[in-house]
């Protein structure tokens, strides 16, 4: 038998709501964070961490935002992590990243991977970085000495990786070799208590 003609939904099933919004995490900072899908359409993307001072870290590991507010944008990013990169040629020092530890008073433990390589030679070396600071809220000092694992091919015996601390930011700061360019990059994960 045909179902030709209009379906009357009166006696039949009812059709499925659609969600016309997707309140995100929520942030002090913000009255709302919500994705409104645009003719139906949300475009859920992972994308690169907001500034930590403007959208915070959680515990949790993972966030949610609109990006912007009231968009048909939703981006999902690991939190309490960051990834950076830079080249250095000589023997000086390039910082990857600088990290403002925040007005709170309080202890970030920091694990950070790095790797680098030389194109030249060629040659590589891999850092595993474990180490502490701590923030008064206006000034950070590094917790006694870092735990440093490096695994390097001769050529770059020379090179070095190490976290410091300046005023109230953690640096990631690498050291190079004379005569050669080393691209680094590194990836930092870490957890923070404070007062």
């Amino acid at each position: 038998m045909s179902q030709a003609g209009i379906i009357s939904t009166t006696g039949g099933p009812v059709p499925p709501d659609v969600p016309t919004e997707f309140v995100t995490d929520d942030y002090p900072e913000f009255t709302t964070l919500t994705a409104i899908p645009a003719l139906n359409i949300l475009n859920v993307n992972g994308t690169e961490r907001p500034d930590p001072l403007v959208i915070p870290d959680k515990d949790e590991g993972i966030q949610t935002w609109a990006n912007p507010d009231l968009s048909n944008n939703l981006g999902i990013y690991l939190t309490n992590r960051r990834v950076d990169a830079a080249s250095i040629t000589g023997a000086g020092t390039v910082d990857l990243f600088t990290q403002d530890l925040g007005a709170v008073p309080g202890v970030y433990n920091f694990q950070l991977y790095v790797a680098a390589f030389n194109a030249s030679t060629p040659s590589g070396a891999a850092y595993t970085i474990f180490g502490s600071v701590r923030t008064t809220g206006a000034a950070a000092t590094v917790i006694v000495t870092q735990d440093i694992i490096s695994d390097e091919e001769p050529a770059l015996l020379g090179a070095d990786f190490q976290i410091v601390a300046n005023l109230n930011t953690l640096i990631a700061r690498a050291t190079g070799v004379l005569g050669l360019t080393i691209k680094f990059k590194v990836l930092a994960q870490y957890v923070f208590v404070g007062a």
